[in-house]
């Protein structure tokens, strides 16, 4: 009898055990199923995120070929700067040439209206 019931502990130990490994693999398929379905939802979102990028790319392209790759003023900056001033002198003596002069009052007295 002893032996029946060492035995029979025994069915219950591994009873026990194979509930306790059926409790695991269905909260090891259950966790599976999980990040299959994260897994999804991330390539679908991957997809999608890609397609946005895609077309803003083409968009970026179009845009990018309406535009003109400009140089550096930086080595020419001296340059503009004095071709500018001279211009503002020149612009600015002319102007004193024609109309910075004084009006005698003999002028003044024929343009009154």
């Amino acid at each position: 009898m002893t032996t029946s019931k060492k035995h029979e502990a025994r069915i219950t130990e591994l009873d026990s055990i194979i509930n306790g490994q059926k409790d695991q693999l269905k909260a090891a398929k259950d966790e599976i199923a999980t990040l299959k379905s994260e897994l999804q939802s991330t390539d679908d979102q991957l997809g999608t995120n890609s397609k946005a990028l895609a077309a803003a790319e083409s968009k970026l392209a179009t845009i990018m070929s309406y535009t003109a790759v400009m140089t550096s003023l930086t080595d020419v900056r001296v340059e503009i700067t004095d071709i500018l001033t001279s211009s503002f002198k020149d612009a600015s003596a002319l102007f004193w040439e024609f109309l910075g002069r004084d009006i005698d009052e003999d002028q003044l007295q024929d343009l009154s209206f």
